[in-house]
């Protein structure tokens, strides 16, 4: 039997070590030996863990993503009936962070841009906050167990459908590499609050390539799915 380390399992599974060991909290994976002070787990069902996030089966409609995102978040999906939520509720209680990373990747359509300056100042104040824009708020970070501090990109959700408008209102240039993240939702429901739901924010900042900030975002979100099993 070939074995890992912890950290090396966290890698394979794209998540960091402390999610690892809540994995191995659940029994999700399984401790076969120690070397030193560092616990092996099986290769083969790491893997196999890793697999099963990737084939999860078709991502959510964007619906549902949002009610998700919300139940973890703590807010209401109203959108839903009662008997859809208590099911999805059911379901996140078995989930991954991988699991939910894949099924709500469709949550919105993603776009990036450079901007002048003048609307650089105004984009703020167009955009519900995400990622490591959301972090600048101090309460938002704390929510999330995280540090607080300026953002080196503008990230935010628009409202459906309107972040083609806002790109031409503006004169913002598309490219693949922008520091102007604009993430256009299928429904304004979630965002009924005034802020992006946590769980959303976890799940964006997972996709930056910024490792640390992506792993951050893991953490965070393995502690709503560990809430939501309570």
């Amino acid at each position: 039997m070939s074995v890992i380390t912890v950290s090396e399992a966290g890698r394979v599974l794209g998540i960091s070590r402390t999610a690892v060991r809540r994995l191995i909290e659940r029994d999700r994976l399984t401790v076969t030996g120690r070397s030193g002070k560092l616990l092996l787990l099986d290769e083969q069902q790491v893997r196999a863990l890793a697999e099963t996030g990737r084939r999860r089966g078709r991502p959510w409609a964007g619906a549902t993503a949002w009610a998700a995102l919300c139940l973890l978040s703590g807010q209401r999906a109203d959108w839903l009936n009662p008997d859809a939520r208590s099911r999805l509720r059911a379901k996140l209680r078995r989930y991954t962070v991988e699991d939910v990373h894949q099924l709500a990747r469709h949550r919105a359509t993603v776009s990036r841009w450079i901007a002048p300056e003048q609307a650089r100042d105004a984009l703020p104040d167009l955009l519900t906050p995400t990622g490591d824009t959301a972090l600048a708020d101090p309460a938002i970070a704390a929510d999330l167990d995280l540090e607080a501090g300026p953002s080196a990109v503008i990230d935010g959700y628009t409202t459906p459908g309107g972040a083609t408008d806002l790109a031409d209102g503006l004169d913002l240039t598309a490219t693949a590499k922008g520091g102007v993240i604009l993430r256009d939702p299928p429904l304004q429901a979630p965002f009924a609050a005034g802020h992006t739901p946590a769980a959303a924010v976890t799940l964006d900042l997972m996709d930056y390539p910024n490792a640390h900030l992506a792993a951050a975002g893991a953490d965070a979100l393995d502690r709503m799915l560990s809430e939501t099993t309570d």
